[in-house]
């Protein structure tokens, strides 16, 4: 999985030798299916007991259920933008679970997508991306997503740092815009100039194929409003 090894080195720091806490890594043992779109809930209620609706399953949860008999864990999350769930199961039951899926949803004109079918739409939502617009330098408060730390639940990998940023005059920005970029497709690490002077830099981005623009930049700097006004214009 993409961030096995710095997942796994971030909980091997924190376990201290007093702790009564066994790590192990059982990645390879497991796959995930993601399902997404406006119907999905509905088709996935069809093979599976557990309640999916928002008041049981809410956005930024996820719980042990059986979907097409296997136990799996559903993660009410993905990079669509769009209502859906990752599906994390046993390798062993991964086709059982896909066939169960693709029959169910083959009435809702279910497809398969892939990775850069997703990353497309990820940045028409404006969703950062991990180690691209978010990485070690980036905090959530230059990325704006604060609405997720919650400071009074104790100590956490990063709660300094975040806090003593949000004290801090913040000096990059994640901004959201459309570009005219032609026939070149906006990829990462574009230099963004205003006249001769370089003030930010692109992160990542491409041709939106549902808004029909090229969504996606990321500036550096203090004159991100002229930015705005200029890319505006």
């Amino acid at each position: 999985m993409v961030a096995e090894l710095r997942d796994l080195d971030l909980l091997q720091r924190g376990n201290k030798e007093t702790d009564e806490v066994t790590i192990s890594n059982i990645t390879e043992a497991y796959g995930a299916l993601v399902v997404a779109g406006s119907r999905s809930r509905e088709f996935l209620e069809r093979i599976s007991d557990a309640n999916l609706d928002s008041d049981h399953f809410p956005w930024l949860t996820g719980k042990e259920i059986v979907l097409a008999g296997v136990p799996l864990r559903a993660l009410r999350i993905n990079h669509v933008g769009k209502l859906g769930w990752e599906l994390h199961i046993l390798l062993a039951h991964l086709e059982q679970v896909y066939d169960e899926v693709w029959t169910a949803g083959g009435l809702f004109g279910i497809v398969n997508f892939g990775s850069y079918a997703v990353n497309s739409i990820r940045p028409e939502k404006a969703w950062p991306g991990w180690g691209v617009e978010l990485t070690n330098e980036i905090t959530l408060i230059e990325a704006e997503l604060e609405r997720f730390v919650k400071y009074d639940i104790g100590d956490f990998v990063g709660r300094e740092s975040i806090f003593r940023r949000k004290q801090d005059r913040v000096q990059t920005s994640l901004v959201y815009v459309g570009v005219a970029a032609g026939e070149a497709d906006v990829r990462g690490s574009e230099p963004l100039f205003a006249g001769v002077q370089v003030i930010g830099m692109t992160k990542s981005g491409g041709y939106g194929y549902a808004v029909k623009k090229e969504p996606g930049l990321r500036f550096r700097g203090s004159r991100i409003h002229q930015a705005r006004e200029l890319l505006r214009h």
